[in-house]
């Protein structure tokens, strides 16, 4: 299940300008598999694959076999909220810090 992040410039921002910028060159697949290399997180730009060593490559989440069965998480499911006022959210996190203290 693949969770979809953002990355934004606020408004107001007073080097709004820059922030682009920074976005524009961390967006850059070879940014991106540096980034990949160090954390376990697909790039977001996909020309970052080619730039990864094939077994990392074909383990992160997105390589190009995984993407074919992948699935968008579903955010209004999360966000629901359950009879007892906790959202979906909420209700998976607690089972599986329940799961993971044993």
């Amino acid at each position: 299940m693949l969770f979809r992040g953002n990355w934004l410039v606020l408004r107001n921002s007073p080097n709004k300008q820059n922030a682009f910028k920074l976005l524009a060159y961390i967006s850059r697949a070879k940014a991106q598999a540096a980034f990949a290399k160090a954390i376990p997180c697909g790039p977001v730009n996909n020309d970052g694959f080619k730039l990864l060593p094939k077994d990392l490559a074909e383990r992160l989440p997105g390589a190009p076999e995984f993407a074919k069965s992948e699935v968008l998480a579903n955010y209004k499911r999360w966000a629901e909220k359950r009879p007892n006022g906790r959202t979906n959210c909420d209700a998976a996190l607690k089972r599986c810090v329940a799961l993971l203290a044993q």
